[in-house]
């Protein structure tokens, strides 16, 4: 008897021996799984990252053309009556040719397109050349020189362009279009550059060939105004 009561004993404590060993390493499983899941909960419940769109970079250039718009905008509005149009930064597509125009006025005496040039330094070139050449001294004292476009021959393709956009549209009417140097420095002096906001009061309001009058003039306004931004 005294021998199977031992015996009941040290089984007793062997099975709690195993149990207990069981249980431990039960719980270092799980605290393994709990260290394993919160390592990887980072990577398996990642949130919507935003993403945000980067702007254009402004170069010095872009800046200076910027500037120089609202310039030519304000002396813009002053030659202007109160029955006069003005739009800017007119977007086109035409013959899958795209172009932006600076500053378009319309009245009843016609469609101006405004070119609005903002270079510094000294300008070289003529009317008839591809291209013009900018000069400016940097603050080390050196001089540079950089190719721009004829500003001439841009503006005549900007006439063509919108001329015919309008035209798709079912308006048939005369373009006109002009550069204005807000520096003054144009190299070129003719019918084609404006120099001061008396000459563009004066060439805006004077009738072009072919004048379109009030009612077509409001109808060109229409079609710009869905271009302008």
């Amino acid at each position: 008897m005294p021998y199977i009561i031992i015996g009941l004993i040290v089984a007793a404590i062997v099975i709690a021996i195993v149990a207990g060993r069981r249980n431990n390493d039960g719980n270092g499983e799980n605290n393994g799984q709990r260290r394993n899941s919160e390592k990887r909960t980072p990577t398996e419940r990642k949130r919507p990252v935003a993403t945000i769109r980067r702007r254009d970079r402004l170069t010095p250039e872009k800046i200076a053309g910027n500037r120089g718009e609202k310039v030519a905008e304000i002396y813009i509005k002053r030659a202007l009556d109160g029955d006069d149009y003005v739009f800017k930064n007119v977007e086109i597509v035409y013959d899958g040719r795209e172009t932006e125009l600076d500053e378009v006025v319309v009245n009843c005496c016609g469609v101006f397109i405004i070119e609005v040039k903002n270079l510094r330094g000294i300008i070289n070139g003529g009317e008839d050349d591809t291209e013009w050449t900018q000069y400016k001294t940097a603050d080390s004292g050196i001089t540079y020189g950089n190719s721009v476009k004829n500003p001439i021959k841009q503006v005549n393709r900007e006439v063509y362009l919108l001329k015919n956009y309008l035209l798709e549209r079912g308006v048939n009417v005369w373009v006109e279009g002009y550069v204005f140097f807000v520096q003054g420095n144009c190299p070129v002096r003719g019918e084609r550059v404006l120099e001061s906001i008396d000459e563009i009061r004066e060439t805006v309001h004077t009738p072009v060939q072919y004048a379109p009058g009030q009612k077509k003039a409001d109808r060109v306004a229409e079609i710009l105004a869905k271009c302008s931004r």
